[in-house]
């Protein structure tokens, strides 16, 4: 049997540092931390782009004051653009000595900013004891403490009337562990705003969830803390104008192989547990819950959402945590049919997500496509463990809060609930920037959109795409049309070298079941893909 302290050694080399990085724990028999700081953790952060007519949230957390309490003094921001440079000074003067405290800085923007990237650097005054300090950007030892890049857009995402935008897997101050924390909710809401979506969902973990409030180590029986989670999201939709959260978990569960996969589960009333990956309890690495097992005791108000499903985990995540990805068995499985395919970044895994997906839609699945961030906290710069007890790593562009997005048909009122319901019918799109989406009318003028099926000959196939400035014009557009038990076809493709593009065509023609389902890409690298809208036309 291997000692808990060298076994406690093996997991801390496990690759598992996410944002915002923890800086104090460290094990019994191994108190050496290079970047160990005896202050607590002080970060800045803003968000990716700023919406048109919205102010810039400048967000400051503090971590672990109620251990090393500090005297904050002010936040100076500067802000810099071509032909433009200007301070904002916002003065605290108060003692930090909570194990969480933050706030958001509202700043007006000139309007003379649209179209530019401000480049915005907050310097944090304060002091330790007597001593005076000033931290740029953050705290954190070796990073680099550069300004953050903010888009000022002058139009809004790009969409037609009744789609709406978000955010679909983001992590909270409630994902908070020896490695990782997230930000606040209340300032979720507030980026979630100036950024320009219409919702989002926070995915905490449940390993996470289960913890007792200020002591990650130890589990709640009465599961105090998902209680309070509860609490807060209802209490923020009550409060906020124009962003809806979605309360959700990202469980843990035993895929066909016995391996931990994740799984978000969105409005629930009930409590999912899923340690199995969570490292919390030595040589524990059984899930305590099976994919179907998830899936049957979710409610009927809720929504289950396969994870990231085309990741792989390294081999030590594979060895030491027995994590896995989803095998054919697990996508064939009828009751799961949303998965996240586009998890914060345009990379190998997402394109692997695409082609399992046609596969599937061609097998005659009826399954849909979905896409969020997995943002822990980070609204415009990933900042990780990257070795840990050695370095702190960073990374542009990369699991931004709001990058990547669902774009979901959801005309007039809004709520969770009716948030819930257009997803689970398949009424969304998927992307980073432009907008597109395909549909199909029958010979009765009736109209089918993504996510449902026209029963009868198709007499008309339109398609309606939409870029901007700040995406890049609409380079290729895209209808490709399947055959269920054979293959996909390209449909029609066009090449616009505009902002927006729409058009519609005639008769489908042939007989037999299929779907056509549309991409866009743009001159700028973005991209756009839609769910499905299935036909059935008799033999």
């Amino acid at each position: 049997m291997i000692p808990s302290f060298e076994w406690e050694w093996i997991r801390s080399l496990l690759p598992l540092g996410l944002l915002y990085p923890e800086l104090h724990y460290a094990f019994r028999y191994l108190p050496f931390s290079r970047y160990r700081i005896r202050e607590p953790e002080i970060i800045t952060d803003a968000p990716f782009r700023i919406a048109p007519d919205r102010s810039l949230p400048v967000l400051l957390l503090v971590k672990d004051a109620d251990r090393f309490p500090i005297f904050l003094d002010r936040l100076e921001v500067k802000l810099e653009a071509p032909g433009y440079s200007e301070t904002r000074s916002f003065a605290v003067s108060t003692i930090i000595g909570d194990s969480w405290w933050h706030r958001t800085f509202e700043i007006e923007l000139s309007p003379d900013l649209k179209g530019q990237t401000v480049h915005c650097l907050p310097i944090v005054f304060y002091r330790v004891g007597t001593e005076p300090k000033t931290a740029e950007a953050d705290n954190l030892p070796h990073t680099s403490h550069r300004a953050f890049r903010i888009f000022c857009a002058k139009e809004s995402f790009p969409g037609s009337a009744g789609w709406i935008h978000g955010d679909l897997h983001t992590h909270s101050s409630y994902t908070s562990d020896q490695i990782e924390f997230g930000a606040p909710p209340e300032a979720m809401l507030q980026v979630a705003a100036s950024i320009g979506l219409d919702f989002f969902a926070i995915t905490d973990h449940s390993y996470d969830l289960d913890d007792e409030e200020h002591n990650y180590l130890r589990n709640s029986p009465s599961l105090r803390k998902w209680k309070r989670f509860q609490e807060e999201v209802r209490s923020l939709n009550k409060s906020a104008k124009d962003v809806t959260i979605i309360p959700g978990e990202e469980v843990s569960c035993a895929n066909a192989e016995g391996r931990n996969v994740h799984l978000l589960i969105f409005n629930d009333s009930g409590y999912f547990p899923g340690s199995g990956d969570s490292a919390e309890k030595w040589f524990h690495t059984d899930a305590e819950l099976t994919i179907e097992d998830a899936l049957v005791l979710s409610s009927n108000t809720s929504l289950v959402v396969a994870a990231h499903p085309m990741d792989e985990p390294p081999a030590l995540e594979r060895f030491f945590l027995k994590r896995g990805s989803w095998t054919d068995e697990d996508w064939r499985y009828p009751p799961l049919r949303h998965y996240q395919v586009l998890n914060g970044v345009d990379n190998k895994s997402f394109h692997r997500g695409l082609r399992r997906w046609i596969a599937g839609l061609l097998e005659g699945q009826r399954i849909f496509i979905a896409a969020g961030s997995d943002a822990h906290g980070n609204f415009n710069r990933y900042r990780q463990i990257d070795k840990p007890f050695w370095r702190i790593g960073e990374k542009e562009n990369f699991q931004q809060f709001g990058r990547m997005r669902s774009t979901v048909f959801l005309p007039g009122k809004r709520s969770v609930a009716l948030l819930i319901d257009a997803l689970k019918r398949g009424h969304l799109v998927i992307g980073n920037g432009p907008f597109a989406t395909v549909s199909i009318a029958d010979r009765t003028g009736s109209e089918y959109i993504v996510g449902q099926t026209c029963k009868g000959p198709v007499d008309r196939v339109m398609i309606n795409a939409l870029s901007s400035q700040e995406f890049g014009w609409l380079e290729k557009v895209r209808i490709f049309k399947g055959h269920l038990g054979g293959k996909e076809e390209l449909w029609f493709d066009a090449s616009p070298n505009a902002e927006c593009f729409s058009k519609t065509m005639g008769p489908l023609g042939g007989s037999g079941e299929g779907y056509l389902r549309c991409e866009a890409l743009t001159s700028k690298g973005c991209f756009c893909y839609s769910n499905p809208v299935w036909f059935v036309t008799a033999r």
